[in-house]
């Protein structure tokens, strides 16, 4: 706490203590939930969209955000991996596949989002 100096005989302490004494800066906007979240739908979107095959696309966050497509036919992985190198910019990286969790007889290729 910063204690007011008198400089004048009669002064009021609450009329010094009501005088500004620099420039607050406001906190800066913060993005909505629904930016985030409309973000996210558009990136399924443009998934969904590319790959009408896909049975799923799926987004996930565990410090990085994963994107999730699953196919049934084995023969598409090779094709969805060369379209995701192209796609949004190269937003897509880390491209792997593997089976889909808890699905035998689907394959799922995974990815980073880069954003």
């Amino acid at each position: 706490m910063v204690w007011p100096t008198f400089t004048a005989v009669g002064a009021n302490v609450t009329d010094i203590a009501r005088q500004p004494t620099g420039q607050v800066e406001p906190f800066p906007k913060t993005p909505g939930p629904k930016v985030v979240s409309d973000q996210l739908g558009q990136i399924r979107d443009i998934l969904s969209s590319e790959f009408p095959q896909a049975s799923a696309v799926t987004l996930d966050y565990d410090g990085a955000l994963h994107a999730h497509i699953d196919v049934r036919d084995g023969q598409e992985i090779p094709i969805v991996e060369a379209r995701l190198a192209g796609m949004c910019g190269g937003i897509f990286s880390k491209v792997r596949h593997g089976a889909s969790p808890n699905h035998p007889f689907q394959h799922r290729i995974s990815m980073v989002v880069e954003r």
